[in-house]
């Protein structure tokens, strides 16, 4: 049995879960957290892309990746072309940029699909922890 304040920890965190979660879809313009689950083998293990460069939005339909280290560039590159959101990125020397396509209806369509199963999960999540 949870105290109260246990519950409502939990709840907290499976709320904060769901919003990083949502974060991470592209619904309007682009941001960094779009980027946040891409792990790069480099320097003979997997991390995340946030620890080898700066992610920055210059517009609405380009991201660009600035490696801190140029000996990490091919391995950045060669993770994000194998995200299966299928980007296209250019590199130039340290810096790659990765145009990001307007939405059509179809990917509006997937976007609803995923938002929906997320809000399921967490809501499964929530009625787990009220159960306990």
């Amino acid at each position: 049995m949870l105290s109260v304040s246990e519950a409502t920890a939990k709840f907290q965190t499976a709320i904060s879960h769901f919003e990083t979660e949502l974060a991470k879809l592209r619904a309007g313009r682009p941001n960094p957290d779009m980027f946040a689950n891409i792990s790069v083998d480099a320097y003979g293990s997997s991390q995340p892309l946030q620890n080898l460069a700066n992610i920055n939005v210059v517009d609405a339909t380009l991201v660009t990746v600035q490696a801190w280290d140029k000996g990490v560039v091919a391995d950045i590159l060669k993770a994000i072309q194998a995200d299966p959101r299928g980007y296209n990125p250019n590199v130039a020397e340290t810096t790659i940029r990765i145009p990001i396509p307007t939405l059509t209806q179809e990917r509006r369509i997937e976007i609803v699909k995923e938002v929906r199963k997320l809000a399921e999960e967490s809501k499964i999540q929530i009625r787990q922890i009220r159960q306990d």
